[in-house]
């Protein structure tokens, strides 16, 4: 008999995400000789040692996906987040990635992005209630 149930557990997180991650692995060529896939970059801004801004990348399909963008609200305007996104770049160039994606909803930073290049590919309406979530990418 088939039972349903609910889990917060880390192992069975691991474990979901481990059996999905071997059956790509199986059926994908560029997955079953990569070995970047997954791993994390991160970057960091700092002004006289403390951060104002970072990252938190991670590799995913020859593509950097950028997770998680932030600079501090006092030090917007001054070209960190750019900057961050520079780098990003950079690595992925040396890398010889495809390009970089993200999301931001629409009380974020889409024109940051927009002005940086990346292009929308998508949108989620009602993502949270009343906002939108954009889905964007830049081709290197």
């Amino acid at each position: 008999m088939l039972i349903i149930k609910s889990s917060n557990s880390p192992s069975n997180y691991k474990k979901i995400k481990d059996s999905l991650q071997e059956y790509n692995k199986a059926h994908s060529p560029y997955l079953k000789d990569n070995s970047s896939y997954g791993k994390s970059i991160n970057f960091y801004a700092e002004i006289d040692g403390k951060m104002v801004g970072g990252t938190l990348c991670e590799i995913i399909y020859n593509w950097v996906y950028v997770e998680y963008l932030f600079v501090d609200e006092r030090m917007r305007g001054q070209d960190i987040g750019t900057k961050i996104l520079e780098k990003i770049e950079e690595y992925a160039k040396e890398n010889n990635l495809t390009g970089m994606y993200t999301e931001t909803f629409d009380f974020q930073a889409r024109p940051f992005y927009e002005k940086y290049g990346f292009k929308v590919v998508g949108c989620y309406e009602n993502m949270p209630p009343n906002s939108k979530l954009w889905l964007l990418q830049k081709q290197l």
